[in-house]
């Protein structure tokens, strides 16, 4: 009980100065109003939908800058900036979508993606955790996918609002996606999308076990992290940061010249060629034992320095309601209390290991990205992840940046 009461206080502290956007929302064309278009704030569990009338009333965040999205099945989606939203009401116009249903445009799709497709699109939006597979897309249906092989890439795209339900953590996600796109050449997967969460369940006996399972997946994540960084709490949180640098191996390169330069082409009698090499001849046995070695090396070498950092040695300055960090090269990230999951191996590696989490990332373009509070930081595609946190924060993971891990929960 005394747990109840400290949630419901916390939660009307930090809508006290959060500010109540209203409005209504017209079709462009005819300038009618729209019933029933979801109005939510993006990655969050925060929503409405439009009345009768066209109007909406919505609680926005206040302690960091938010997307209000506005979306609308057969309508373009709009998404306005928490900086342009005033105290006056806002006046919406929803523009519909061109082309939508033109079959021409469908053609362009393979007639069965999902059957070809399908599997890896769920590997790589929804995961390959352990409870992944209690998350589902209710409506795949709306999923259309197109392969360039002039770039070697798939892309997915929907026609509606993903409707996914993730009875893991108990939530109904809504998720606009924008893209997703998957690089066989690059081995990069993109997407960006607009999630908005509800509940799915609110009985005493579930509402312990989901927010255990929520708390779990919290602890050692991207958001768990982002916050810290915004709280200069690393060390408190558990985490280490070290500074990585990837540098090319020039003794590879170098060695592999030697090989080029001494290929030369044999003739077979039956007139066949063979690329032949003579650096076995020319060189000791040592040497060539050496060169081998070499070249079974990475064409990448990782330099981890051995310094322990803070949030504040990456600190630059503080702009509002965020907290600006730079990253020269990568950040090695480790979470020494949790284990990284058996799964995570047997889905990259195919080998068994016992490493405790271990990740990578990167700050693109200007090397600088702003967080905040709640854990959200900008701009989003600045960030790049790899090793652990590329496989394991997929939506079957996600968590809505108002989630709060209840003090209980270790």
């Amino acid at each position: 009980m005394k747990i109840a009461l400290a949630i419901v206080l916390y939660f009307l502290c930090s809508y006290v100065h959060a500010q109540t956007i209203t409005g209504i929302v017209k079709d462009t064309e005819n300038g009618k109003p729209l019933i029933g278009v979801t109005v939510y704030i993006g990655n969050s569990s925060r929503s409405t939908v439009s009345d009768g009338n066209g109007t909406f009333s919505i609680v926005g965040f206040s302690n960091s800058p938010y997307e209000l999205i506005f979306s609308f099945v057969g309508y373009e989606i709009l998404v306005i900036p928490s900086q342009k939203i005033g105290k006056e009401p806002l006046n919406i116009t929803l523009k519909p979508k061109e082309n939508s249903l033109d079959p021409v445009a469908v053609q362009t799709f393979e007639k069965d993606g999902w059957k070809k497709w399908g599997k890896l699109f769920m590997d790589n939006f929804i995961g390959t955790l352990p409870f992944s597979n209690q998350c589902t897309i209710k409506n795949k249906d709306v999923i259309k996918f197109r392969y360039s092989e002039k770039k070697n890439e798939l892309e997915a795209i929907a026609f509606e609002p993903l409707i996914i339900v993730n009875d893991y953590l108990g939530y109904k996600i809504r998720y606009d996606l924008e893209y997703f796109i998957n690089n066989f050449k690059s081995h990069y997967v993109f997407y960006a999308g607009y999630p908005v969460f509800s509940n799915i369940s609110n009985s005493s006996h579930y509402l312990k076990i989901r927010e255990k399972r929520r708390a779990e997946v919290y602890t050692g994540s991207l958001l768990h992290f982002a916050r810290a960084m915004y709280n200069n709490t690393i060390k408190e949180d558990g985490f280490q940061i070290r500074k990585l640098q990837k540098i090319p191996n020039l003794e590879k390169k170098r060695v592999d010249s030697i090989y080029k330069n001494n290929n030369y082409v044999s003739i077979r009698p039956d007139g066949t060629k063979l690329i032949m090499n003579k650096v076995g001849q020319l060189f000791p046995r040592d040497t060539v034992n050496y060169f081998k070695a070499v070249q079974r090396q990475p064409d990448i070498l990782n330099i981890l320095s051995n310094k322990f950092l803070s949030a504040n040695d990456l600190f630059v300055r503080k702009d509002t309601s965020a907290k600006v960090f730079e990253i020269p090269d990568y950040l090695y990230i480790t979470f020494p209390s949790k284990l990284e999951l058996p799964e995570y191996y047997t889905n990259k590696f195919n080998i068994n290991g016992d490493s405790c989490i271990t990740a990578v990332i990167s700050f693109l373009d200007d090397k600088k990205l702003s967080f905040y509070s709640n854990g959200a930081y900008f701009p989003p595609t600045n960030l790049l992840t790899e090793q652990y946190w590329s496989w394991s924060d997929k939506i079957s993971s996600m968590l809505p940046f108002d989630y709060k891990k209840l003090k209980d929960e270790k």
